[in-house]
């Protein structure tokens, strides 16, 4: 029962951390939490801010910049049923998808509890030696929760919760997936990611048609399920995962009030994609946040060829081939803004987001 030196697994940061861990840690921060939530009472479903991406995609990142904001405890994954064991006997699959006009009243009271900081997860997700993450844990009267599995989710909770803000990040298809199947976070229980790391196609496939069987409009699209069917690589089947898990939330883009962060800008022009984000929500840009996106060197010149290798690391670990059939499997779900650039072509991303002839739109 020694002390173990852990790698932190969680966002997309440049510079590998270590933090030292011990058995003891979940109990330690759960019970920090549980006085913090008696010392502050919860806090304002007004003031909660929330951030959504696919895995791998920088939701982390996200996360630990808006974190700085003063008053905000954080919330690690609020559908994981491994930080709220009580959702694993609901019956969720890991990428829950709800129409709009749904109610569930389970799952509706699950989330007005961790919007409004009245909830703490059994495993928390900070570090016991960050002092200042302490301070803001005992002190706080703001939440911000994140989620790499609440895209589908997303257009159900904007209906049904009226929050501050509300950031969905994307990432390159490609990145994503490389970053997936390097890291092993790919969005589901980990005996089934071990299994999709090895290439298990069959299994993939399976998880991938029965959530395309809960999603309205989809699955009435033959040609989706025969597409499905006919693929043979996990790249693919992942890339298919990517593509649901934005289609549904950008099919209500111009319906519910929330913004996009383009992840390959946010590490390219962090100062300006910064500004922007804090400015929707009235603050500003706290000094902090410059020094979670600062690289080592303090040139101009190597930030640039820093942040160009950053977005372009995929190509060194996928194939020609995969990179190809990726992409291919985007489009075939009408995202074309992505391609074998490492950013995506802006323009053709801001036509897709006002587009109302969308391929495969959710209504």
């Amino acid at each position: 029962m020694g002390l173990k030196v852990l790698e932190k697994r969680g966002g997309d940061r440049r510079d590998k951390m270590k933090r030292i861990t011990t058995p003891f840690d979940p109990h330690i921060k759960r019970i920090i939490d549980l006085i913090g939530l008696k010392l502050n009472g919860g806090s304002n479903l007004e003031d909660t801010i929330i951030i959504s991406g696919a895995p791998r995609t920088g939701t982390t990142l996200l996360m630990e910049i808006l974190a700085t904001l003063p008053g905000y405890k954080t919330i690690f994954e609020p559908l994981h049923p491994n930080r709220f064991p009580y959702l694993s006997k609901l019956g969720y699959p890991p990428r829950i998808y709800l129409n709009t006009a749904e109610n569930n009243e389970l799952l509706y009271n699950h989330l007005k509890n961790v919007f409004s900081g009245k909830v703490v997860a059994q495993n928390p997700h900070y570090s016991l030696f960050n002092f200042k993450e302490l301070y803001r844990r005992l002190s706080f009267n703001k939440i911000c929760a994140k989620f790499i599995n609440g895209n589908r989710l997303l257009p159900w909770i904007l209906d049904k919760f009226a929050l501050k803000a509300t950031f969905l990040i994307i990432r390159h298809p490609c990145a994503t997936i490389s970053s997936q199947l390097k890291t092993g976070w790919i969005g589901y229980p980990k005996k089934y990611e071990m299994e999709i790391r090895k290439g298990n196609v069959i299994l993939l496939k399976r998880i991938v048609l029965e959530e395309i069987s809960m999603i309205d409009h989809l699955k009435e699209k033959q040609e989706i399920i025969n597409k499905i069917n006919n693929m043979q690589t996990v790249e693919e089947l992942l890339a298919v995962e990517w593509s649901i898990d934005y289609i549904v939330p950008l099919s209500f883009f111009n319906k519910y009030s929330w913004d996009l962060i383009v992840y390959e800008n946010l590490i390219k022009n962090y100062r300006q994609t910064l500004d922007d984000m804090f400015d929707k929500i009235g603050q500003n840009t706290p000094k902090e946040t410059l020094k979670i996106m600062e690289r080592p060197s303090s040139t101009s010149r190597e930030k640039k060829i820093l942040a160009k290798k950053q977005l372009q690391k995929w190509k060194k670990h996928l194939s020609q081939n995969k990179i190809k059939k990726i992409i291919n499997v985007a489009n075939f779900f009408g995202i074309d803004f992505y391609n074998e650039n490492a950013e995506p072509d802006y323009d053709a991303l801001t036509y897709y987001l006002n587009s109302k002839n969308k391929p495969f739109l959710l209504e």
